[in-house]
């Protein structure tokens, strides 16, 4: 499996880069918005994981930017944000977005 990370917290991506290593799965990792975007549409992936606080250019952007393409790799959103992500992704043109267990919306 190949997974595009796009993280530009340094550690983090690197711990989470090791995780996904352990279990055979080959990450390759950018750090701001625009250099994702261009991993994205260059390689082949099975998934990507967007922050959605990357610099130059936002996980939502990269999302729309992509489906713009009509690229329907899947998309996994890493937030620290409360539910405004939801209104957000589905702006965005993400397919489905699914709450974490006990999160209230509204």
């Amino acid at each position: 499996m190949r997974v595009l990370l796009v993280e530009d917290e340094v550690q983090l991506a690197g711990v989470i880069s090791d995780g996904l290593a352990e279990h055979g799965v080959t990450a390759d990792v950018e750090h701001d918005g625009p250099a994702g975007l261009w991993r994205a549409r260059e390689g082949s992936y099975d998934v990507i994981v967007l922050d959605i606080m990357v610099p130059g250019m936002n996980g939502y952007q990269i999302c729309r930017a992509l489906r713009q393409d009509e690229d329907w790799t899947p998309i996994l959103m890493l937030t620290a944000k409360d539910s405004e992500g939801v209104v957000l992704a589905v702006t965005a043109r993400r397919r489905t977005y699914r709450r974490p267990a006990g999160e209230r919306i509204g």
